[in-house]
């Protein structure tokens, strides 16, 4: 597994300064210079992903390069090989845990968004981490996991707009399984 996230970083790290700024990430930049933070964690702009952001406003206290911007996509995407093996492993076996982190390692789509300053790859990391605190949750019971779910819960909806989604179908999964 170790292998696995290296992989992912080395496809994904080195390339953060390489690409080109995007019309979104620039509307992101302009919408979050000047702002506070408490501004940032409670007003919702139209093409700036909310997590984000607020990471990205963190960012910017260790200097205005795009690189560090995008720091915190670019870490999501990699530490959600890892959460994927994790959640493959649990629910099918290792191999399918494997096979699930080398792809996601590898998918081109999701290298993109990992170097991108938006929330994709923010909101993929928490989706495999509410359906990881979900399995381990219903299996368990234990608090720990339900508490890491609700943590989960709150980082993918605020990492981007549909991660509500996710979100919703999983506390209606929750709902389910303790109203039957």
């Amino acid at each position: 597994m170790t292998a696995l996230t290296l992989l992912a970083f080395a496809l994904r790290i080195p390339f953060l300064e390489r690409r080109t700024l995007t019309i979104d990430e620039a509307s992101s930049l302009k919408y979050i210079a000047g702002k506070s933070l408490l501004v940032l964690l409670t007003h919702y702009h139209t093409n700036s992903h909310q997590l984000i952001s607020v990471l990205a406003h963190f960012a910017s206290q260790l200097g205005h390069h795009l690189t560090l911007y995008r720091w915190p996509s670019a870490m999501a995407g990699v530490l959600t090989v890892p959460l994927t093996f994790a959640l493959g492993r649990r629910m099918f076996g290792r191999t399918t845990g494997l096979l699930a982190a080398l792809l996601l390692a590898m998918a081109p789509f999701h290298i993109d968004f990992s170097l991108q300053m938006r929330g994709y790859a923010a909101a993929t990391f928490g989706a495999a981490a509410v359906y990881l605190c979900l399995w381990r949750g219903l299996l368990t019971g234990r608090r720990r996991y339900w508490l890491a779910l609700a943590a989960a819960s709150v980082w993918t909806a605020y990492a981007h707009l549909f991660g509500v989604l996710a979100v919703g179908a999983t506390w209606l999964i929750v709902a389910g399984a303790y109203l039957s």
